[in-house]
């Protein structure tokens, strides 16, 4: 190749101005400290700046925020929880203090007091807050864990849970003796003050001063069928409100016909249309409750014109569980599913039956058939999460699911194919009364159940009754009860022991039902249909922060880790 004098110039001229293009380059980089100044300079080592900068950003959140506000929400919790444990380190010294027998009356009174101003104060620590968010009621920071005032709130459905281990024999004194009591004795006067000793086996509930009525909706979503409006959708006076399903007017009333089994007829009271409850009309029996129990509330559902009753009993319900014989299963095949609609059915199989669990296409609920294609000794409920609770009858004798007593459960995942629980289920009666109530040949409850030296009941007719003392928050019951419930299994993630029941009035530092149970808050805009109540049904709720990459932290106690329903119950019996 031949090279002229012109080729080498032309390669020179090119070489110095590459050389300053790379000083000028270089000298953007020091003066701009940064490797490039736009995209196309190197594309790969833009991502990779523009990856760091949203990782800093990301870093930047973490540590300028979140870990802050984390940290301050967990010492806030540490706070509290510090101070209840001081609180419960008082209680357990002068608890001891109590007991030393040479105490004076006046040294005993001022103990007694140190432990009533303890107990007022210890869930007030539930209510600590950071920023305005209260740390111990998960999701609800803006609620308090306590009533911070006297307060009138009907809360139905109250579950009460606990294990054999809470079955206990207790000791009770009657005869009413009290410190006035005490300081007005005289010795010289030899007046005395008789005091009897009863011992009867016992679980103490949650709460005392509850309702001796438990309001009841019993079966299904919308309770029990009752009757149907005679002139459903006829005339103007009805049908000019409704269209589409849905009340179109609020403040107009009517009044109805009610045809009860087929047999009688009642006219309603004039009732309100409220939008509100788009799925139904509500209205309380102004007149005279009809129907044994009573029907206290009523509902229509306007989708088909059947009346549904809230009872009002005297009795409630006590549930004991205990271990299935046999493992259920779910055959993966059998489990259909739509790819829009989600989940459409299943079977279950326990034992040598199976039963089918299938969506209704109209309604959207799930219902249980078994061989014989029986619908009515079955329900399915689904849960917040989509999971599923399939109870099953299993009382030979019981034609229907509200005619059995006995129950085979299981606990079925959201997507159908894992039984994640299954247990037997038994429901007992309890009666509701209050302690200075007589409930047999002129006994209380404390008397009628007073169990022998033997720990069996004085009076064997005693031995399978159990009562709920409305007022004092006990549940009591005979020696035959007792055995039953105190040798009970645990089964892991389910309590073995429930009881059911009602509360409307609680005093200033009560704990909020929902916080702990599952129960159901009806105002007086819901008074019939739970479907129209406030429905607190997931109680355990956690709230995480994230930290770091693919790092999150759990921030939140929930109240009933650190207080605990018993606390102050334990102090009412100290007292």
């Amino acid at each position: 190749m031949r090279i002229t004098n012109k080729m080498m110039s032309n390669n020179s001229m090119s070489n110095i101005n590459t050389n300053k293009e790379y000083l000028d380059h270089l000298n953007n980089q020091m003066a701009t400290e940064k490797k490039i100044t736009r995209p196309s300079d190197d594309p790969i080592i833009a991502i990779r700046a523009l990856r760091l900068r949203s990782n800093l950003s990301e870093i930047g959140q973490y540590y300028g925020s979140n870990v802050p506000d984390a940290q301050a929400w967990v010492m806030v919790t540490q706070s509290a929880i510090e101070s209840t444990k001081g609180m419960i380190s008082s209680m357990k010294a002068l608890c001891d203090q109590g007991a030393n027998g040479t105490n004076t009356v006046s040294e005993r009174q001022n103990i007694y007091q140190e432990l009533q101003g303890l107990q007022k104060q210890i869930y007030a620590n539930g209510n600590a807050t950071d920023a305005g968010r209260t740390v111990f009621t998960g999701y609800r920071t803006g609620e308090k864990l306590t009533f911070t005032e006297d307060t009138s709130a009907d809360y139905r459905g109250i579950w009460d849970s606990f294990n054999a281990a809470d079955v206990k024999i207790n000791t009770y004194l009657e005869g009413g003796i009290t410190l006035d009591d005490i300081n007005g004795l005289n010795p010289s006067n030899k007046n005395e003050i008789a005091v009897n000793e009863d011992r009867v086996n016992r679980i103490r509930l949650s709460y005392d001063n509850i309702n001796t009525k438990i309001k009841d909706t019993p079966y299904g979503v919308n309770g029990d069928q009752v009757g149907v409006i005679s002139d459903f959708q006829s005339g103007e006076a009805w049908t000019k409100y409704v269209q589409g399903g849905h009340l179109t007017q609020d403040g107009k009333t009517t009044a109805f016909n009610i045809t009860v089994d087929d047999s009688s007829s009642q006219e309603l009271p004039a009732v309100r249309l409220d939008p509100k409850c788009n799925k139904g009309l509500i209205w309380g029996t102004d007149s005279e409750p009809f129907g044994d129990p009573p029907i206290v509330e009523m509902g229509l559902d306007i989708r088909t014109g059947k009346v549904y009753a809230t009872y009002e009993r005297s009795n409630t319900t006590l549930v004991y569980r205990n271990e299935l014989e046999q493992t259920p299963s779910i055959d993966p095949a059998m489990v259909t599913t739509d790819p829009v609609d989600g989940l459409q059915s299943f079977e279950l199989k326990y034992g040598n039956t199976t039963y089918k669990v299938k969506k209704d296409s109209i309604t959207g609920d799930f219902k249980v058939t078994d061989p014989a294609g029986a619908v009515d000794k079955a329900k399915v409920i689904q849960n917040n999460d989509k999971s599923f609770n399939i109870s099953i009858a299993t009382d030979a004798s019981a034609s229907t699911y509200r005619d059995s007593k006995n129950f085979n459960v299981f606990n079925v995942s959201a997507n159908g194919r894992t039984v994640t629980s299954y247990y037997a289920e038994h429901e007992l009666d309890v009666k509701i009364t209050t302690s200075d109530a007589t409930v047999n040949a002129g006994k209380t409850a404390y008397q009628y159940l007073a169990l022998a030296p033997d720990n069996t009941n004085t009076d064997t007719t005693a031995a399978n009754e159990i009562y709920l003392l409305a007022d004092t928050g006990e549940l009591v019951f005979g020696s035959g009860v007792a055995n039953t419930l105190g040798n009970l299994k645990d089964i892991p993630g389910v309590d073995t022991i429930s009881v059911k029941y009602d509360k409307s009035s609680f005093s200033e530092g009560d704990l909020r039902p929902e916080h702990y149970f599952d129960c159901k808050q009806v105002d007086d805009e819901h008074i019939a249909l739970p479907i129209y109540a406030m429905n607190y049904d997931d109680h355990s709720q956690d709230i995480n922060y994230t930290v770091g990459t693919n790092q999150s932290i759990k921030i939140n106690t929930d109240a009933e880790e650190v207080f605990d329903t018993q606390i102050v119950r334990t102090i009412d019996d100290v007292l």
